[in-house]
Parts: C-alpha cells; structure tokens; sequence
C-alpha cells in the first residue's frame, strides 16, 4: 500500500537530518598561517565538514591579531559563517555616522599576487562574512564567486584602526569582487556598516545580479570625513567577452523619506561610481564626494558618478519631489554620462531629485567620446551620443511674488517629458549650473513642432538665488533620458532669461 504524504514528507525531512547534524564550529586560536587551530585549517575542516558551519575565532590576547597569510587560502565550497565578531573585545558599529566597530581580528596578505584572500566559490551559496579586516592580498580580498552572499561589518584594505593604509605594491588591489547573485554587501543597520579604502584599484567591484550595497564608508576613514582612498569606490558591469550581464543592482539606501541613507563614497583617486554596462541599476540616497555627516567635502579626484555603459539606470529618487543623491565638490563632472556620439552609446540614464553642486565640471555632463563641456541644443533633438544628447529645457522668466517659474523646451514632437525644478545659491562661469534644493516636477507634452512653454508653481520659491531644471523623457517602461541642466536663472523680482549678469 502506498505510503501517505504525511509519511514521504517525515521521510524527506529525516534524510535531511544527517546533513544539518553535520553543521559544526571550527575555532580559530592562533595567529600561525597553517596547522591546528589556524585560520587556514578551519576553512580545510569546514570544507570536509557536512552542513552550514561557523568559523569563530578565540585568539588568546587583547588583540587585533594579525594572521599573516603567506600562501593562497583555501576556496571554501561549502555554506559558512566566518564571524570575526566572536573574538572577545570585538563589537559592531553603533554609531549613525562613521563607525566605531571594534576589529580584532586581521587578515593580511603579504601585499603581491603570491596570494589570495577569502573566496567564496559557487557551492558556498548563503555564506556570511563579517568582523574582519582583510588586506594586502594582490587581487580581492574578498571574492564572492558564490550565490547569496552577506558580508557585512568588516574593514577591507585598511587595517584594524580604520585609519592605517598599506602600501599598495601591487596588493590590496580590489576590495570586493562581487560574482555571484544576490549578493549583500552591508545593510540599513548601523552593525552592516562595512569600511572599505585603500584598495588601489576598485573598492567594490559588482558583476553578478541582484547585488545591494548599502550603508557602507566606501574611500574614507572610520570617521567618514578624511581620505583613505581607493582607486575607484564601487565599479558596476563587466566587460569581457561572453560575460553574463550584469542586472538590477542597488547601490544606496531605500526611496522612501527619512529613510537609511546609503553609502558615502569619497575619497577615491579616480571615480565615486562607475557603470561600465547592464540594466536596470539604481543608485539612491548615496553621499559621493561629501562626508558622512555630510557637513564638509571629501572629494573624489574625478567624476562623482560616471556611466560609460549600460541602460535603464536611475539615479536619484524614484518619487517625484523626494531629494535623493548628494553628489557635491567632486573634482570632475558630478554625473558624466558618456560614449560615442552614436545610438550605440547609453541612452536612459535618469537623473532625478538630486543635490549636485560645487563639482569642478557640469552637474550633469553628456560628453560624446568623453569630451566633456556642455551640449548645446538642437533642432526637434535630433542628435545622437550618450542619453541621446537630449535637450535642456530654457527658463525663461520668474514671478517671485507670485512663485512661478516658466520656461520651454524644443526637443522631439508629440512626446512628454518631466521637467525637474530646482534652485541652487550662487551660478556663473566659475559655478555652472546644478541643484542644491529639488523644488518639484511637472509633466509636459510637446506640440508637431517638438516645443512646449510650461511653468511651474511654488509656494516657498526663494526670493534669491537661481532655477535651473532638466528634462527627461518619458518612456513607457524603466528610466528615460535626462538632459543637463539648464542655464540659471535668477531669482528676484526681475525677469530674466537665459542669465548670469549680476
């Protein structure tokens, strides 16, 4: 007679037993770099060892302590925690800005391509990684070839104090790199906090899907307010040959008002962020080129945000009106969106409800081959290169008293556009347009023409100061183009179009 489901299930769950009887703790109890009790035979034991197994540390002493690893350490193939936070004096970040996490434990590599630092491969799928600080190895220090990896409340490149960064010849060269799917790396609470800088070429590195990266100090120091950067702070997208995309990537915190802001990324010697290619990536609520605080600069030696590839991006807020990205005093263009001046290049890069000012370049620069320097518009927005080199839109008059602003747009025929207000303190030659405060945003519809006058309506519009605005296509599914910034206006009880004089 057959057996009842009820009996298959028990079944089913008894030949599972084994396996999770099998999960075990593996501690680590000395600095040496092999034998028992090491970090390397740890890893070797939970490796043979059936079942999700921890690896914990128990180092005699006050600490940090320093495991010099001389030779590659092994892949680990199987679901692990690694949780530095178990060696005794080590604690979690609890502060809102900057961390104070305690790291006792250091994982240091011997600072060339002689070996690697921890790897997660493919079985080692729901691994966790956090309370360490991993540096000196020539490639990643961490790699995550697995699938639904966390890691989360480490210091990586930089040494315990959250200050100190190694020479760099040639090790400590990536912090992160992210392969697998659904990756997480740091989190909304104040514990997930990672630390990554001094890494000279990337700091995190995003290649798989689904990755989140959030809340994390990405260039910085522990405080978040002085340099100790990486080459480039977080690169998404690959670039080889038959290489997988690389798909719906969060980098930052959530859309909704007061929430958990998400990463700083400042300090890096080259880039903020980097889009090299893939789709449907969002970048929100970060501070690039600003302190945690965020109350002084801490620049980005290049663009704030630079997308070279990819489609249907969205940085800033997905909710109208919501401000979203600071991406202030960087030493380049605040966004650079660029590539050929063809329809190969990017073409839907959203740019929405951010604060971008004081860059040495364009808040928003559409530079064709790189070249960088504002887009002039042309007729019905025929032209081609990154983001379509979609026309500004022109304001062209302001009724303080009254709080309107008005202004046209001359871009493609029977099409909408949203238009994006905002204001910003000082404009001119030697501070181009940008936006220190998002007013709001209407919704426009262009004539046979391609032209469209509109205004906006705003009940706080300054008395001083100046406008500015974008416009962005209105596509039907993801994210559409956005252009530049519209020449400034000044605010006041005079109209004035197209101004800078004083």
């Amino acid at each position: 007679m057959p057996l009842p489901t009820s009996l298959y299930r028990l079944a089913a769950v008894a030949a599972l037993a084994p396996a999770a009887a099998g999960a075990a703790t593996f501690t680590v109890t000395t600095t040496l770099n092999a034998g028992p009790g090491s970090l390397r035979q740890a890893i070797l034991d939970a490796n043979a060892a059936a079942g999700a197994d921890t690896i914990a540390f128990a180092i005699p002493g006050t600490g940090p302590h320093t495991i010099a690893i001389t030779t590659s350490l092994p892949g680990i193939t199987g679901p692990v925690s690694i949780d530095g936070y178990t060696q005794p004096g080590a604690a979690t970040n609890t502060l809102v800005a900057g961390t104070n996490a305690q790291i006792r434990v250091e994982i240091r590599g011997p600072g060339d391509f002689s070996a690697s630092g921890l790897t997660l491969l493919v079985g080692a799928t729901d691994s966790t990684i956090r309370g360490l600080a991993i540096n000196r190895f020539g490639g990643s220090q961490i790699n995550l070839l697995a699938d639904r990896a966390t890691v989360t409340g480490n210091f990586i490149g930089i040494a315990p104090d959250g200050t100190t960064v190694y020479p760099s010849a040639p090790g400590t060269r990536v912090g992160f790199s992210v392969i697998g799917d659904f990756a997480q790396i740091g989190g909304t609470a104040r514990a997930q906090r990672n630390l990554v800088s001094g890494n000279s070429h990337t700091g995190i590195y995003v290649g798989g899907s689904h990755a989140r990266v959030q809340g994390n100090l990405v260039g910085t120091d522990r405080t978040g307010a002085s340099t100790r950067g990486n080459g480039c702070g977080i690169v998404i997208g690959t670039t080889g040959t038959g290489a997988e995309p690389t798909l719906n990537t969060l980098i930052g915190g959530d859309d909704a008002p007061n929430a958990t802001p998400g990463n700083v990324v400042s300090g890096n010697e080259r880039c903020g962020i980097e889009i090299v290619s893939g789709s449907d990536h969002r970048l929100t609520r970060n501070l690039v080129g600003l302190a945690a605080f965020p109350l002084a600069t801490v620049p980005n030696a290049g663009p704030g945000i630079a997308v070279r590839g990819g489609e249907r991006i969205l940085i800033g807020s997905g909710i109208p009106g919501t401000v979203s990205n600071g991406i202030v005093g960087n030493a380049g263009p605040g966004i650079l969106v660029t590539g050929p001046g063809d329809s190969s290049a990017t073409q839907r890069v959203s740019i929405i409800g951010n604060t971008i000012f004081g860059n040495l370049g364009l808040a928003i620069d559409l530079a064709v081959d790189g070249v960088e320097g504002p887009t002039p518009n042309d007729p019905l927005d025929a032209d081609e290169g990154p983001n379509g080199l979609q026309n500004a839109p022109v304001l062209t008059g302001v009724d303080t008293a009254e709080g309107r602003l008005f202004g046209r747009l001359s871009a493609q025929p029977n099409t909408t556009y949203y238009i994006d207000f905002y204001t910003m303190v000082s404009c001119g030659p030697d501070a181009p347009a940008g936006s220190s405060s998002y007013l709001t945003y209407a919704t426009i519809f262009t004539g046979p023409d391609g032209t469209a006058t509109f205004q906006g309506s705003f009940p706080d519009l300054p008395e001083e100061g100046f406008a500015t605005a974008t416009a962005t296509l209105q596509v039907s599914v993801g994210s559409g183009p956005t252009s530049e910034y519209s020449p400034c206006l000044r605010l006041g009880d005079r109209l004035f179009e197209d101004d800078f004089e004083p």
